[in-house]
Protein backbone atom coordinates (compact mmCIF):
# COMPACT_ATOMS: atom_id res chain seq x y z
CA UNK A 1 0.00 0.00 0.00
CA UNK A 2 1.24 3.58 -0.95
CA UNK A 3 1.26 6.23 0.96
CA UNK A 4 -1.03 8.18 -0.20
CA UNK A 5 -3.52 5.43 0.79
CA UNK A 6 -3.22 6.83 4.14
CA UNK A 7 -4.42 10.17 5.54
CA UNK A 8 -2.90 12.61 7.88
CA UNK A 9 -5.59 11.57 10.72
CA UNK A 10 -4.81 8.05 10.20
CA UNK A 11 -1.17 8.41 10.69
CA UNK A 12 -1.55 10.86 13.64
CA UNK A 13 -3.86 8.37 15.28
CA UNK A 14 -0.73 5.49 14.84
CA UNK A 15 1.57 8.32 16.59
CA UNK A 16 -0.95 9.03 19.38
CA UNK A 17 -1.28 5.40 19.83
CA UNK A 18 -4.88 5.85 19.09
CA UNK A 19 -5.21 2.85 16.39
CA UNK A 20 -6.69 -0.33 17.32
CA UNK A 21 -4.15 -3.31 17.60
CA UNK A 22 -5.05 -5.01 14.40
CA UNK A 23 -5.13 -1.21 12.44
CA UNK A 24 -1.70 -0.42 14.14
CA UNK A 25 -0.27 -3.63 13.42
CA UNK A 26 -0.95 -2.82 9.60
CA UNK A 27 0.59 0.30 9.68
CA UNK A 28 3.83 -1.10 11.02
CA UNK A 29 4.05 -3.77 8.66
CA UNK A 30 3.97 -1.36 5.83
CA UNK A 31 6.26 1.20 7.08
CA UNK A 32 8.64 -1.75 7.16
CA UNK A 33 7.71 -2.13 3.29
CA UNK A 34 7.24 1.72 2.39
CA UNK A 35 10.24 4.24 2.64
CA UNK A 36 8.24 7.12 1.76
CA UNK A 37 6.17 6.01 4.59
CA UNK A 38 8.75 6.31 7.12
CA UNK A 39 9.84 9.28 6.00
CA UNK A 40 6.35 11.10 6.27
CA UNK A 41 5.50 9.68 9.32
CA UNK A 42 8.44 10.94 10.82
CA UNK A 43 7.82 14.36 9.50
CA UNK A 44 4.54 14.39 10.37
CA UNK A 45 5.64 13.27 13.77
CA UNK A 46 7.58 16.57 14.11
CA UNK A 47 4.95 18.51 12.62
CA UNK A 48 2.58 17.55 15.18
CA UNK A 49 4.94 17.47 18.15
CA UNK A 50 6.03 20.94 17.26
CA UNK A 51 2.27 22.01 16.84
CA UNK A 52 1.32 20.85 20.57
CA UNK A 53 4.98 22.47 22.11
CA UNK A 54 3.77 25.39 20.09
CA UNK A 55 0.19 25.67 22.30
CA UNK A 56 1.94 24.68 25.28
CA UNK A 57 2.28 26.90 28.81
CA UNK A 58 5.88 26.05 28.94
CA UNK A 59 6.95 27.27 25.58
CA UNK A 60 4.80 30.45 26.08
CA UNK A 61 6.41 31.10 29.30
CA UNK A 62 9.73 30.13 27.11
CA UNK A 63 8.79 33.22 24.65
CA UNK A 64 7.87 35.07 27.32
CA UNK A 65 11.07 34.86 29.23
CA UNK A 66 13.10 35.67 25.86
CA UNK A 67 10.96 38.99 25.56
CA UNK A 68 11.75 40.14 29.27
CA UNK A 69 15.03 39.91 28.69
CA UNK A 70 14.92 41.42 25.70
CA UNK A 71 13.39 44.39 27.34
CA UNK A 72 16.19 44.81 29.43
CA UNK A 73 18.98 45.77 27.39
CA UNK A 74 19.90 49.25 26.61
CA UNK A 75 19.33 49.13 22.38
CA UNK A 76 15.63 47.90 22.34
CA UNK A 77 15.46 50.00 19.35
CA UNK A 78 17.31 47.56 17.90
CA UNK A 79 15.26 44.94 18.87
CA UNK A 80 11.50 45.98 18.31
CA UNK A 81 10.83 43.34 15.28
CA UNK A 82 12.46 40.50 17.49
CA UNK A 83 9.93 42.03 20.02
CA UNK A 84 7.53 42.14 17.98
CA UNK A 85 8.04 38.62 16.72
CA UNK A 86 7.71 36.97 20.39
CA UNK A 87 4.59 38.80 21.14
CA UNK A 88 2.99 37.48 18.36
CA UNK A 89 4.07 34.01 19.40
CA UNK A 90 2.51 34.42 22.83
CA UNK A 91 -0.76 36.02 21.64
CA UNK A 92 -4.20 34.17 21.79
CA UNK A 93 -4.88 34.67 18.05
CA UNK A 94 -2.31 32.64 16.89
CA UNK A 95 -2.88 29.84 19.40
CA UNK A 96 -6.34 30.29 18.57
CA UNK A 97 -5.62 29.60 14.54
CA UNK A 98 -3.39 27.07 15.14
CA UNK A 99 -5.86 25.47 17.01
CA UNK A 100 -8.05 25.82 14.24
CA UNK A 101 -5.88 24.22 11.76
CA UNK A 102 -4.91 21.46 13.94
CA UNK A 103 -9.02 20.39 14.16
CA UNK A 104 -9.47 21.45 10.42
CA UNK A 105 -6.67 18.83 9.51
CA UNK A 106 -8.41 16.28 11.92
CA UNK A 107 -11.70 16.23 9.76
CA UNK A 108 -11.91 12.51 8.11
CA UNK A 109 -13.05 12.59 4.56
CA UNK A 110 -16.98 11.52 3.87
CA UNK A 111 -17.43 7.62 4.76
CA UNK A 112 -17.57 5.41 1.41
CA UNK A 113 -14.51 7.84 -0.45
CA UNK A 114 -10.95 7.15 -0.28
CA UNK A 115 -9.30 9.61 2.26
CA UNK A 116 -5.98 10.12 -0.31
CA UNK A 117 -3.96 12.56 0.22
CA UNK A 118 -0.72 14.21 -1.43
CA UNK A 119 1.94 13.52 1.39
CA UNK A 120 2.80 16.64 3.15
CA UNK A 121 0.61 19.53 1.06
CA UNK A 122 -2.58 19.70 2.84
CA UNK A 123 -3.25 23.91 3.77
CA UNK A 124 -3.00 22.86 7.49
CA UNK A 125 1.19 21.88 6.89
CA UNK A 126 1.30 24.86 5.00
CA UNK A 127 -0.14 27.02 7.52
CA UNK A 128 2.01 25.27 10.22
CA UNK A 129 5.10 25.51 7.97
CA UNK A 130 4.45 29.65 7.98
CA UNK A 131 4.25 29.36 12.18
CA UNK A 132 7.59 27.80 11.63
CA UNK A 133 9.05 30.45 9.47
CA UNK A 134 8.30 32.91 12.39
CA UNK A 135 9.44 30.83 14.85
CA UNK A 136 12.54 30.34 12.65
CA UNK A 137 12.81 34.06 11.95
CA UNK A 138 12.57 35.04 15.80
CA UNK A 139 15.50 32.48 16.50
CA UNK A 140 17.97 33.82 13.64
CA UNK A 141 17.38 37.57 14.99
CA UNK A 142 18.02 36.53 18.51
CA UNK A 143 20.97 34.67 17.55
CA UNK A 144 22.14 37.78 15.51
CA UNK A 145 21.27 40.43 17.55
CA UNK A 146 23.27 38.38 20.73
CA UNK A 147 26.24 37.41 17.90
CA UNK A 148 26.51 41.41 16.85
CA UNK A 149 26.49 42.33 20.95
CA UNK A 150 27.60 39.50 23.04
CA UNK A 151 29.92 37.97 21.03
CA UNK A 152 33.81 37.86 22.54
CA UNK A 153 35.07 40.38 20.64
CA UNK A 154 31.93 42.80 20.51
CA UNK A 155 31.98 42.70 24.30
CA UNK A 156 36.07 42.96 24.15
CA UNK A 157 35.28 46.15 21.95
CA UNK A 158 33.00 48.01 23.95
CA UNK A 159 34.37 47.51 27.38
CA UNK A 160 37.98 49.38 26.13
CA UNK A 161 38.25 52.74 26.58
CA UNK A 162 41.83 54.65 25.78
CA UNK A 163 42.48 56.54 29.02
CA UNK A 164 43.64 60.09 28.21
CA UNK A 165 47.66 59.21 27.77
CA UNK A 166 48.88 62.59 26.98
CA UNK A 167 52.16 62.50 24.90
CA UNK A 168 55.49 60.70 25.77
CA UNK A 169 58.43 63.25 25.17
CA UNK A 170 62.30 62.15 24.34
CA UNK A 171 64.75 62.36 26.48
CA UNK A 172 66.41 61.11 29.77
CA UNK A 173 65.05 57.29 30.05
CA UNK A 174 64.04 57.52 33.78
CA UNK A 175 62.26 54.63 35.28
CA UNK A 176 59.06 56.92 35.60
CA UNK A 177 59.37 57.92 31.20
CA UNK A 178 59.78 54.32 30.30
CA UNK A 179 56.83 53.49 32.50
CA UNK A 180 54.90 56.47 30.49
CA UNK A 181 56.24 54.97 27.25
CA UNK A 182 55.07 51.26 27.86
CA UNK A 183 51.43 51.98 29.55
CA UNK A 184 51.16 54.54 25.55
CA UNK A 185 52.19 51.68 24.16
CA UNK A 186 49.73 49.41 25.65
CA UNK A 187 47.06 51.47 24.47
CA UNK A 188 47.85 51.78 21.33
CA UNK A 189 48.06 48.21 21.00
CA UNK A 190 44.84 47.61 22.31
CA UNK A 191 43.24 50.41 20.33
CA UNK A 192 44.87 47.90 17.00
CA UNK A 193 43.37 44.70 18.42
CA UNK A 194 47.46 43.66 18.78
CA UNK A 195 46.29 41.85 21.79
CA UNK A 196 49.09 39.52 22.73
CA UNK A 197 51.64 42.50 22.01
CA UNK A 198 49.33 44.47 24.51
CA UNK A 199 49.43 41.60 27.07
CA UNK A 200 53.08 42.05 26.88
CA UNK A 201 53.57 45.75 27.52
CA UNK A 202 51.36 45.69 30.13
CA UNK A 203 53.15 43.06 31.74
CA UNK A 204 55.71 45.60 31.76
CA UNK A 205 53.91 48.35 32.59
CA UNK A 206 53.60 46.59 35.86
CA UNK A 207 56.66 45.71 36.59
CA UNK A 208 57.84 49.66 35.62
CA UNK A 209 55.18 50.79 38.31
CA UNK A 210 56.60 48.87 41.16
CA UNK A 211 60.20 49.83 40.32
CA UNK A 212 59.43 53.49 39.84
CA UNK A 213 59.15 54.28 43.45
CA UNK A 214 55.14 55.67 42.60
CA UNK A 215 52.84 57.01 45.22
CA UNK A 216 50.01 54.69 46.42
CA UNK A 217 47.63 56.61 44.16
CA UNK A 218 49.26 56.21 40.91
CA UNK A 219 50.20 52.91 41.80
CA UNK A 220 46.59 51.97 42.02
CA UNK A 221 45.73 53.44 38.64
CA UNK A 222 48.31 51.55 36.80
CA UNK A 223 47.38 48.38 38.60
CA UNK A 224 43.47 49.04 37.71
CA UNK A 225 44.58 49.54 34.61
CA UNK A 226 46.55 46.50 34.21
CA UNK A 227 43.95 44.08 35.95
CA UNK A 228 41.08 45.62 33.54
CA UNK A 229 42.63 45.40 30.34
CA UNK A 230 43.89 41.57 30.95
CA UNK A 231 39.94 40.84 31.30
CA UNK A 232 39.44 42.81 27.89
CA UNK A 233 42.60 40.85 26.04
CA UNK A 234 41.48 37.23 27.31
CA UNK A 235 37.81 38.33 26.44
CA UNK A 236 39.13 39.06 23.07
CA UNK A 237 41.07 35.96 23.04
CA UNK A 238 38.40 33.76 23.47
CA UNK A 239 40.40 32.28 25.99
CA UNK A 240 38.68 29.33 28.02
CA UNK A 241 35.69 31.07 29.87
CA UNK A 242 36.91 30.02 33.25
CA UNK A 243 40.01 31.79 32.84
CA UNK A 244 38.28 34.88 32.17
CA UNK A 245 35.77 34.71 34.68
CA UNK A 246 38.86 34.05 37.19
CA UNK A 247 40.22 37.54 35.96
CA UNK A 248 36.86 39.36 36.34
CA UNK A 249 36.48 38.09 39.37
CA UNK A 250 39.42 39.61 40.66
CA UNK A 251 38.40 42.70 39.70
CA UNK A 252 34.85 42.39 41.55
CA UNK A 253 36.24 41.27 44.05
CA UNK A 254 38.46 44.69 44.91
CA UNK A 255 36.16 47.20 46.00
CA UNK A 256 39.17 50.08 45.57
CA UNK A 257 39.43 48.86 41.66
CA UNK A 258 38.20 51.82 39.69
CA UNK A 259 37.14 49.08 37.29
CA UNK A 260 34.75 47.49 39.95
CA UNK A 261 31.35 48.54 38.44
CA UNK A 262 32.37 47.89 34.65
CA UNK A 263 33.45 44.50 35.73
CA UNK A 264 30.31 43.73 37.50
CA UNK A 265 28.42 45.16 33.86
CA UNK A 266 30.63 42.88 32.10
CA UNK A 267 30.34 39.42 34.29
CA UNK A 268 25.92 40.09 33.93
CA UNK A 269 26.50 40.32 30.02
CA UNK A 270 29.04 36.80 30.06
CA UNK A 271 26.25 35.24 32.34
CA UNK A 272 23.03 36.53 30.10
CA UNK A 273 20.92 34.57 28.05
CA UNK A 274 22.20 37.05 25.08
CA UNK A 275 25.80 34.89 25.84
CA UNK A 276 24.45 31.51 25.64
CA UNK A 277 22.69 32.08 22.64
CA UNK A 278 26.20 33.05 21.02
CA UNK A 279 27.54 29.71 22.16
Amino acid sequence: MHTEDYDIATIEQYLAGQLEAEAAARFEAELERDETLRIDTAQYRRLFDGLAALRSQAYNDKFAGWEAEAQLVEQETELAPVLEGLAALRSENLRDKMAGWEIAHQTRAPAGKAAVIKTLRPVFVRRLAVAASIILLVGVGLSWYATMNYSSERLAEISYRMPNIGNTMGGEQTLRSRLESRFADAHRLMEQKLYSEALIAFGEVLTLSRAAGLDETRMRYYSDQVSWNRVIILLAQEAPEAEVQAALEKVIADPQNEYQGKAEALKAQLDSFWRRLVW
